[in-house]
């Protein structure tokens, strides 16, 4: 029974605070690559994905599930997901985008 507090206080104490303060340095490293004049994604390259099946990958593991890219306007992509919802994303966020081939039909 003893070691079960030991055990729950050493989780307290030191590795939840740990894992915090590795997700706080690594949102703090990518906006500081932001302001270093590190250009964003090329608002012409991501228009030409539009009326395409497509993911979004971004910093800090950030994905957007599959859909279909409708409007492109700022740094805005208004996303049409499989389930017909739609979703807005922030394309400064953005780091790659992949496009879905979509299924042959036999």
């Amino acid at each position: 029974m003893n070691w079960v507090l030991y055990f729950i206080v050493f989780w307290l104490l030191f590795v939840i605070p740990y894992i915090s303060r590795k997700k706080r340095r690594r949102i703090k490293r990518s906006k500081m690559r932001r302001r270093k004049g590190r250009k964003a994604m090329s608002y012409e390259l991501i228009k030409k994905f539009i009326g395409k099946k497509c993911m979004l990958h971004g910093e800090n593991d950030f994905t957007v599930p599959t859909g279909v890219i409708l409007t492109v306007e700022d740094n805005w992509a208004e996303i049409e997901l499989e389930d017909k919802k739609t979703k807005l994303v922030n394309l400064d966020y953005v780091t790659q985008i992949e496009e879905w081939p979509e299924k042959k039909k036999k």
